[in-house]
C-alpha cells in the first residue's frame, strides 16, 4: 500500500513539474524538509523530471551545432550534375 501511495504521489510531482514548473517550484519549496511518503514521493517525481530534461538539453546542445561539412563530406551535388550533363553534350 506505501509503495502505491509512493507511486502515486511520485507521478503527480513529475506532472506538476512538467505542466506548472513555477507552481512545482512553490510546492516543492513548502515540502523541503519534510519526512511523510507523500512529501518525498512529490519531490522525488519532480527531480527525475529535472534529472530528464538536464540529459535532454545536453543532448541538444552536443547536436545543435553539427553539420555534415564538419566531417569532411560534401553535400555539393550540382558539381556531380554539370560534369554528366557535359560528358552528355561531348558525345
Amino acid at each position: 500500500m506505501e509503495e502505491e501511495k509512493y507511486i502515486k504521489k511520485f507521478n503527480e510531482g513529475y506532472l506538476l513539474a512538467k505542466h506548472d514548473l513555477k507552481l512545482a517550484e512553490t510546492v516543492f519549496k513548502a515540502l523541503e524538509g519534510k519526512k511523510d511518503i507523500e512529501a518525498i514521493a512529490l519531490l522525488d517525481g519532480g527531480k527525475e523530471l529535472a534529472k530528464e530534461m538536464k540529459g535532454k538539453n545536453r543532448f541538444l546542445e552536443m547536436h545543435q551545432n553539427y553539420k555534415v561539412a564538419d566531417k569532411g563530406i560534401s553535400n555539393d551535388k550540382t558539381k556531380d550534375k554539370s560534369k554528366g550533363k557535359e560528358e552528355l553534350e561531348r558525345d
